[in-house]
């Protein structure tokens, strides 16, 4: 029998195991509203990893072209 050290996150979950610790879903993330600073593998912040950030990567507005 063979362990996997990775269990695939559930959709309807907020975290998933991964060798022992526990790894937040970016949908948790979002839901709790702001960055620990704790290097989530799937933090949605930026800058990322700054603890009480919480301005969400995907808000942030691409620059337009030059034309």
């Amino acid at each position: 029998m063979s362990h996997s050290h990775k269990n695939k996150p559930n959709p309807k979950s907020d975290f998933y195991t991964e060798n022992g610790f526990v790894v937040f879903t970016a949908d948790f993330l979002k839901k709790r509203g702001y960055c620990c600073g704790s290097v989530c593998r799937h933090c949605p912040f930026t800058p990322k990893h700054i603890a009480y950030g919480k301005q969400l990567e995907e808000e942030i507005t691409p620059p337009l072209p030059e034309i």
